[in-house]
């Protein structure tokens, strides 16, 4: 299964895809939805196990369906 799982918005999900990255690392799989609900998490492993995607992208998440960003002057470019 790829990232359509996780609920990110769709926009992050093309530009994933665009990159060639479709399926979750085992670290991304198990972070990303404690990540979307908010929760603080400390992680451990190796370089190049995707940790830093995994972090990222519920942020990238949350920016881009944040509804006060769609309707200010800001504009987010994803």
């Amino acid at each position: 299964m790829g990232f359509e799982r996780f609920g990110l918005d769709s926009k992050v999900v093309e530009i994933l895809h665009s990159m060639d990255i479709t399926t979750p690392t085992l670290i991304q799989q198990s972070l990303i939805p404690v990540l979307k609900q908010n929760a603080n998490a400390i992680v451990s492993a190796k370089t190049g196990s995707g940790k830093t995607l995994a972090f990222v992208l519920p942020i990238l998440d949350n920016i881009s369906s944040n509804e006060i960003l769609k309707k200010s002057k800001i504009k987010i470019y994803l």
